[in-house]
Formats: structure tokens, sequence, C-alpha cells
């Protein structure tokens, strides 16, 4: 069974192939609870987490796309043996890199299901963590989940009832993985930790939250590591070419196709379409727009601006001071920066995006374009655009009245 028959075996999932009849992409449905979650996704760029190139909402849910990832899961690469302590130890750092991104985004990303099925070794020994069915946006405040997953063996305790799961909770898999892996056996509450790292592992899954790491940071600080750098892809203009022109081909109905059509597929691949496309506009003199949004802080993209500062950018409703009478009713706005460098397009897209309060967010509601609040305090926007020259885009911006 090859990792393109694990993805299928999870449930109906649609393949994009390349130029080189290599699969290049995975599509999917997705239920619309899960879609601020993804759209909370596409926002970060890890090499030890999947890139989610679009989500498409409709009536029934949403359609997410994602980059194929080439490799083996670390539960058949365990089939070969246990692992040794270098390897063990990044494999630690490779998924801490991961859960240290997605805890430190805001909200904050809970993927509550670590285990040797959802980590994929790459063909170059990276480790990404995948599948996020089972994730959650951290809910400040919550004292328990709405509802109670994660896979027998690896989920903490506080998955099955104790409270509400967080950082620590993917601490606790983590370390139950470490555990097989080095011990080549499941875990089990009280079991001996003989490799060299069962200090470390033994800390991870303490019963009681607060006797674990505290965080992902604090783990790769006692695994000798640095806490990595977002990753920005150098070659983002050739990504972005190559998504754009794959997501063309998902427009046109084009580029997908389910795992029993793959043998008989012979159709041109997205990317040559793409081309054929934009060469047939240009003839007709209707260069279709390219320009992307920017919603990243740390988008080099930027080049030295702020989101807010960006030429053009607007985000509204700015800081209040002085406010007296409560509630209070603001209008809200958004114009995200545009990279438009390489576009050449007579008439561009415009921004259309939808606004909601993220969860966990309270004394805060939003109606259309308007937020009330009820007093003083910190208050966050989610704004979401679903479609924007074939990409959604979904971040959040605070800001603050007293």
């Amino acid at each position: 069974m090859t990792l393109k028959d694990d993805f299928a075996a999870k449930g109906r999932v649609m393949f994009a192939y390349g130029a080189d009849g290599r699969v290049c992409a995975t599509q999917r449905r997705i239920s619309k609870s899960a879609v601020p979650l993804y759209c909370a996704l596409m926002n970060l760029n890890s090499p030890n987490l999947p890139k989610v190139i679009s989500v498409r909402e409709d009536e029934d849910g949403a359609t997410v796309t994602e980059g194929y990832i080439d490799g083996v899961t670390l539960r058949k690469a365990l089939h070969d043996g246990t692992l040794g302590e270098e390897e063990l130890r990044r494999l630690a750092i490779d998924i801490c890199s991961a859960l240290s991104l997605l805890h430190g985004s805001c909200p904050p990303v809970i993927h509550r299901d670590i285990k040797p099925e959802n980590i994929i070794r790459t063909d170059d020994g990276r480790y990404v963590l995948i599948d996020f069915d089972a994730s959650r946006l951290f809910k400040p405040g919550a004292t328990s989940d709405t509802v109670t997953l994660g896979t027998h063996g690896y989920a903490a305790p506080e998955q099955y009832g104790f409270g509400q799961t967080g950082p620590e909770s993917d601490i606790y898999s983590l370390g139950a993985t470490l555990y097989e892996a080095a011990e080549g056996k499941p875990y089990a509450p009280g079991a001996e930790i003989s490799c060299p790292m069962g200090r470390i592992i033994k800390k991870c899954l303490e019963f009681n939250a607060k006797d674990r790491y505290s965080s992902a940071d604090e783990l790769l600080k006692d695994l000798g590591a640095k806490k990595k750098k977002p990753f920005i892809p150098r070659a983002a203009p050739v990504i972005l070419a190559l998504l754009l022109g794959f997501c063309s081909g998902l427009a046109a109905g084009g580029g997908i196709h389910t795992k029993e059509e793959a043998q008989t597929h012979d159709e041109t691949p997205p990317a040559e379409k793409a081309v054929e496309a934009v060469k047939a506009a240009e003839v007709a003199e209707e260069i279709p727009c390219t320009c992307e949004l920017i919603t990243r802080p740390n988008d080099t993209r930027l080049e030295g601006y702020s989101l807010f500062s960006y030429p053009g950018a607007e985000f509204l409703p700015k800081s209040v001071r002085g406010a007296t009478e409560f509630p209070l009713t603001l209008d809200i706005k958004v114009s995200a920066p545009v990279y438009s460098k390489d576009c050449k397009a007579k008439t561009h897209t415009a921004q259309h995006w939808e606004y909601s309060v993220p969860p966990g967010q309270a004394g805060e509601t939003i109606t259309g374009d308007k937020v009330t609040v009820d007093g003083p305090g910190e208050y966050y926007i989610y704004y979401y655009c679903p479609d924007f020259n074939g990409m959604g885009y979904g971040a959040n911006f605070s800001f603050n009245v007293n």
C-alpha cells in the first residue's frame, strides 16, 4: 500500500497530477464547521506541516486542496524497527516545530490526534504532521471540549472528559508517539522508559497537564533545538504560478481525478492548461488578474511595511479611546495588502470579505459589516475571503476599546 492509498483510505480523496504524471495535490470535502480551521492553516508555512492551497466554500460545506507530500507514514517506517536516538530526536524536533507554529497562531490550533499514522517521513528525511480532521481552535476560558476526539493510547487524559484540550494535550500525544518509536510498543500508563530521551518523554506523558511541558517551545529548548523561523519558500513566484494554474484547472473541472480514473487519465495537465489559458487571454487582450492577498504579518512581500501600514491597506475599526457609552457599534472594513508585481491584467479582482467573531471571544457580536462590543477591552475580528483569484484567505486582526 502506498501513501496515496493511505490518503484514499481515509475517505473520498481526489488527486491532481503534474506534467510528469506524479501526484502533486489532494482534494477532499470538509464540513462548514471546519472552514475557519483550514483557513487558519492556510496562513501557516512550515516544512513540517502540509500546505493548504485553497478552501472553497459552498452550500453543503467546503472543498480543501492540499499539497501532496512524498514519503511514508511513521507507522510504516516503524515496521522496519524502532528509531535510534538521533532519528528519534529529529522526529521530536520536527513535530515540536510544527506544534510551535500551530499553538502560536491566533487563535491556537490544537491537533488532538498525533500518532504514527498522522506523521509522514518524507523522502528527504523530514517529519510532517498531517490530518487535522480532529483539530480544533483553542477557546480561552472553556472548561471542556464540545466533542471528545482522539485515538486511544495517544490521547491525553483531558480528551476523555477531564477538561479542555490545549497545547499540553498535543505534547502528551507526541510523548506517546515518541515512546512507541523508541520502545517498539504502544505506551501504557506507568510503563518504564529505557531510551536516552526517557526523561523528556516521561515529562510529556504526565497525567496532570500542568506537570508536562507548558509549550512546544519549552520542549524544543529541552531537546537542544532552537525555535524555527516561519518557512517561506525561496521559489515563491514559481510556486504561486503553479498553484494559480492548478486552481484554474480545478475551476474548469480538469486536473482532479478519483483513484479509479487515474488509470485512464490522459488530459492535459493543469499547469499546461493554465499556460494555454493565459496565452489565449493575452491574444484576446483579456489577461486574467493574478494578484495575491497578503494576510501573514511576517510575509516578505510586505517589503518592510506592516499589514496595516502597507499602501492601500485598510483595517477598520481602529482602536477607540474615551468610549463611555456601551454597547458600542462600529463599522468593519478590510482591504488587505495586494501583491500585484507580476499581474498584467487591466482589471483587477475586487476584495469581498466576510466577518465573524473568533471562537472564545466574549462580549462581541458581528452582524454583516458591523461589530458591537459590550465594554472596554481587546477584541478580535476574523476576516475571511472564500475566493480571490482561486485562493481562499482568512486571518484575525484586533482593536482596543478603552
